[in-house]
């Protein structure tokens, strides 16, 4: 027997229209919070660049008076800087257990922190190799080294890399 079903009962996609309601009051919205940055923030944003910038200035001319003025280098003899020398060659190795090799970086950021330069470090400690103080080693493949910008540079030796005492 068939069963018959009532018009658009139980039947996908009815076709039976259904009356809405109609809002009789407008929909509140949160108020509107302009897009983009406003003048007040990027005022504030500039304010705090600028103070970053004057900053920096201030850095790079006192690094500049530093570096133009070598009164450090002159004072220091070399007997001095030998001895001074030796003695960071020793507590640096002692500490990081380099075995005798120590990084030429390493070195040269304890005389950076008694207010000597790049460029006087790196002359006085050549002037101590010269002098048989120390050994300079190379690194054997500079292209492996984290950071070849600290080693010294040398014309047809390469990259000296390590102090070593004699």
């Amino acid at each position: 027997m068939a069963t018959r079903r009532a018009a658009g009962a139980g039947v996908r996609g009815s076709t039976k229209k259904t009356t809405s309601t109609k809002r009789t009051t407008p929909r509140k919205s949160a108020p509107r919070t302009p897009r983009g940055p406003t003048l007040a923030n990027l005022s504030a944003q500039l304010t705090l660049l600028t103070e970053k910038v004057d900053a920096l200035r201030r850095i790079m001319e006192t690094r500049a008076t530093r570096e133009a003025s070598p009164v450090l280098a002159a004072t220091i003899d070399e007997a001095a800087f030998d001895n001074a020398l030796l003695t960071i060659l020793a507590e640096l190795d002692r500490r990081g257990r380099h075995a005798g090799l120590v990084p030429i970086a390493a070195v040269r950021d304890a005389f950076v922190r008694r207010g000597w330069t790049r460029h006087t470090f790196d002359e006085r400690l050549l002037q101590a190799e010269r002098d048989f103080v120390v050994d300079l080693k190379t690194a054997n493949d500079p292209s492996r080294l984290a950071a070849p910008e600290l080693a010294i540079e040398q014309q047809g030796r390469g990259h000296l890399q390590y102090v070593v005492l004699r």
